[in-house]
């Protein structure tokens, strides 16, 4: 009797460590997926004071404060604004300026850049005038759903001529599925990597498939033929999709 005991435990036991190797032990807490973040930088910011046009007698001369932000969180942004604020040497507000980016206005993805200017201050000697040298800048935007292109915007080949009358020619080609409207955004640099200028080449509709050769004339600023051409050989050159094409 015994020894059917012993067996009969020593069977159960047995069934019990079969039982615990083939069941598999529960899931243990799963790590939680990265939240959403949201932040656009100012990357980079200084004061221009420069000439205007080589044609003027007495010589003109505008200051500009200009730089680059970028959207450095995981969500889409829109409707980018800019504020600079000016103070004197005890740190009471003289001026408020508003700007936005390049192409604020645009479902801006992340790790997009885009080029600012707080244009035509007044310049030492006149009326207005006061030291600019002590600001702060402060960015707004808002969430944007982000948007899917069936386009493919490729750049093939560029061309670029600096002279006084200084421009780039680009050749872009639609690898994509579908059509779509996009422009091309340049943006040049100093040798400390301060903006000099930018401009765009105006949107263009390509189909799939399609090659096109287009022109774009950068300037100094927002104001098409003022200022000095601010061109060098440091650059980016950036695909801007527009979804309203």
């Amino acid at each position: 009797m015994l020894r059917k005991v012993i067996s009969i435990s020593l069977i159960c036991l047995f069934l019990i460590g079969i039982m615990s190797c083939a069941v598999p032990a529960p899931p243990g807490p799963s790590s939680p997926a990265p939240s959403p973040t949201t932040e656009v930088k100012i990357i980079e910011n200084s004061l221009r004071f420069y000439r205007r046009s080589v044609a003027t007698m007495p010589p003109s001369f505008q200051t500009d404060l200009c730089g680059e932000i970028q959207n450095t969180g995981s969500e889409w942004v829109t409707s980018i604004s800019l504020i600079a604020k000016f103070y004197d040497e005890r740190g009471y507000l003289l001026q408020e300026c508003y700007a936005s980016p390049f192409h604020a206005y645009l479902p801006f993805p992340p790790g997009e850049k885009s080029p600012f200017v707080f244009a035509s201050f007044p310049t030492p000697g006149s009326l207005n005038y006061f030291p600019y040298s002590n600001y702060t800048l402060e960015v707004s935007y808002s969430i944007a759903t982000p948007f899917v292109y069936s386009a493919k915007i490729e750049i093939l080949n560029v061309e670029l001529k600096i002279t006084k009358s200084s421009y780039l020619k680009i050749e872009v080609h639609n690898a994509g599925t579908g059509r779509g409207g996009a422009f091309l955004l340049v943006t040049f640099y100093d040798d400390q990597g301060g903006v000099l200028s930018f401009g765009d080449t105006g949107t263009s509709l390509l189909l799939p498939n399609q090659v096109e050769t287009v022109e774009l004339r950068p300037y100094a600023g927002l104001e098409s033929g003022y200022g000095v051409y601010a061109v060098s050989n440091n650059y980016s050159l950036r695909v801007v999709y527009n979804p309203s094409y």
